[in-house]
């Protein structure tokens, strides 16, 4: 049985390019907060683009974008997408920007 495309990390470089945009990264932070106080915490199109303050054409692009990356996940709700933060790109990241942090530890240490 092989694995679903759809189910497979993004590329690193999408995920570092869906981060690559002020309002991306802005709107990656209202689900960060939104889940401080509210874990699993799911916005809509409509939410985003009133709290990130861009029309709901910009916010379903970049929501898109992130989606892509796999920053968030999206189900439906009758008329309506909720967007929730998925833990797949965190982790991603994380296993490649580990060991170079600390490459760049040990190269300090040397200093």
């Amino acid at each position: 049985m092989t694995a679903d495309p759809k189910d497979a990390p993004a590329p690193l470089p999408a995920v570092f390019r869906a981060l690559a945009h002020a309002e991306r990264l802005h709107i990656m932070s209202l689900f960060v907060a939104a889940n401080a106080h509210d874990p699993g915490a799911c916005l809509s199109i409509t939410q985003v683009a009133e709290l990130a303050e861009v029309s709901r054409f910009c916010a379903s692009r970049h929501l898109a974008i992130l989606r892509e990356a796999g920053f968030l996940t999206a189900q439906r709700d009758g008329n309506f997408a909720l967007h929730a933060l998925s833990p797949v790109a965190p982790d991603q990241i994380d296993e490649w920007i580990s060991p170079l942090l600390e490459t760049t530890e040990r190269l300090h240490a040397r200093l």
